[in-house]
């Protein structure tokens, strides 16, 4: 209350000069309700852990009698708290006898080269043509239903037959063609050539096409500047260099997958042998009350038994770091 004085603004005080009685009577409660909330918030947080009590999510005040306190007449206050707790478990001590696999994946020169392949489609060379190829990324002007759009057609993954009436034509030249023969009337892939959404049924069998410009993508050509962008600029000087660090990304890669199953390995292990009970009523409350309705339905029908299983995992690690002082 001295600390609202000293800041405190009412018509007819100066600063700092309303009485306290007055701020007590204005203010008092909301002050009270806030420092006992922050005691209590304390209190039972600092409780819990000392017991090491293994409680889910946070407690969840209940009914209180606070809301009746006088502010002239104080009293003892009973706070009631749910809580959802674990039942006790014990982690047998570790043996040395006890392994577990980190499998290691050999790295073949099919997969090299192979990741190579992808890299030289990825950083490709773009070339401008004059006249389409079977090869080709056409940029063109699609009309249809009285309309215009901006379009793309990657010849090399249409219709092959449907695609010989763009190939040998030039830059500004005008074709009618048949859009869902072409993407072999496939929704998804002509609905990506317009940018919006078709209804195949509703499409129009012939549109028109203005052809605005022509580029074909050649695979990057394994040489110092393709080793350049891959690793930045005179790290890699051969490409005996380049294929070993493309076999390091990729083993690399691969121990973070190895890692990612030991580490399932091991958490599978100890679920399967220590036993402990969560209280599933509680979870699911806790559930619906911190997630909105979507992603609860999908935890309480889909992943239940999986969030059970996050909820007993933690605790099974916080008990080995705990007892291994790590």
């Amino acid at each position: 209350m001295k600390d609202l004085k000293r800041k405190a603004n009412l018509k007819g005080f100066r600063p700092g000069m309303v009485p306290i009685q007055l701020l007590k009577n204005l203010y008092g409660k909301g002050v009270l309700l806030e420092e006992i909330n922050k005691i209590v918030s304390e209190r039972i947080n600092n409780y819990i852990k000392e017991s090491k009590i293994k409680i889910i999510g946070e407690p969840k005040a209940e009914k209180n009698e606070i809301e009746k306190l006088n502010i002239n007449n104080l009293s003892d206050f009973v706070f009631d708290f749910k809580v959802g707790h674990l039942s006790d478990f014990k982690i047998e001590s570790f043996k040395k006898s006890q392994k577990f696999v980190l499998h290691t994946i050999k790295v073949d020169k099919k997969t090299i080269d192979e990741t190579i392949d992808n890299l030289k489609t990825q950083y490709a060379d773009v070339n401008n043509l004059k006249e389409v190829t079977s090869k080709s990324s056409v940029y063109c002007e699609i009309s249809f239903d009285e309309k215009s759009k901006k379009g793309l057609l990657d010849l090399e993954k249409l219709d092959k037959i449907e695609r010989k009436k763009i190939i040998g034509k030039k830059s500004n030249e005008s074709i009618l063609i048949n859009l869902k023969k072409l993407s072999k009337n496939k929704v998804d892939s002509l609905s990506q050539i317009v940018g919006e959404n078709i209804e195949l049924n509703k499409f129009p069998n012939k549109v028109s096409i203005k052809i605005e410009n022509i580029i074909e993508r050649t695979p990057a050509k394994i040489n110092q500047s393709f080793f350049d962008k891959i690793f930045g600029v005179g790290k890699i000087k051969s490409k005996k260099e380049f294929e070993s660090e493309i076999k390091k990304s990729i083993e690399f890669n691969y121990l973070k997958e190895t890692e990612f199953y030991l580490n399932r390995e091991i958490e599978n292990h100890f679920l399967s042998k220590i036993k402990i009970e969560v209280p599933e009523l509680y979870v699911k409350d806790w559930i619906k009350s911190n997630n909105d309705e979507e992603k609860s339905k999908k935890l309480l029908n889909e992943d239940f038994n999986q969030y059970c299983n996050q909820i007993r995992w933690s605790y099974i690690v916080d008990d080995i770091i705990d007892k291994n002082k790590i």
